[in-house]
């Protein structure tokens, strides 16, 4: 018997050093249909030092994979700020390959879904174990989750405390 793996997703949850990754204080404004305050679109300009220290971290999971890469840049980086009761619907993140999210002081609330997610349902159901239809990564403060940008996640309410996500764009 050869058991495989197909159509796999790679993941990779990686701890940071948050001392090393300085983000400017910007103003937060409510965004996207949960209204959760965030700097997307008003993020200050990022230091080259924690550009440089994130290429690092970003560049050895991303070695492993496949396709090498020729070329990577981050396209954004933003601060989320979440109390208890705020979340994030499902959503990708656009024009980007790879996404990440680190967990400054909270705990991850992030499920990730699998992309045939309705045909797994009904087939078998909602509780199979063969087939999961979320990953709920059980990350702490300082860890760091990288995922390719087109796969559909939500933040589930229950936090309180700060995110950073970003986006990079990797030429192969």
């Amino acid at each position: 018997m050869k058991r495989l793996e197909i159509f796999s997703i790679p993941f990779f949850e990686l701890k940071v050093d948050l001392d090393r990754i300085l983000i400017p204080e910007s103003k937060f404004e409510p965004s996207w249909e949960s209204g959760v305050p965030t700097t997307h679109l008003t993020q200050k300009p990022i230091p080259r030092s924690t550009l440089e220290y994130l290429t690092e971290v970003v560049s050895k999971p991303l070695d492993t994979i496949k396709d090498k890469f020729l070329a990577m840049r981050f396209t954004q980086i933003w601060r989320n700020k979440y109390d208890e009761h705020t979340y994030q619907g499902y959503h990708i993140h656009p024009n980007a390959q790879w996404s990440f999210i680190i967990y400054e002081d909270v705990t991850s609330k992030t499920a990730f879904i699998h992309p045939i997610m309705p045909l797994i349902q009904n087939h078998f159901g909602d509780n199979s174990k063969v087939f999961p239809m979320d990953y709920r990564p059980n990350l702490e403060p300082g860890s760091m989750i990288l995922f390719p940008s087109f796969l559909g996640h939500e933040v589930l309410p229950g936090n309180t405390g700060t995110t950073l996500s970003g986006n990079i764009v990797v030429e192969y």
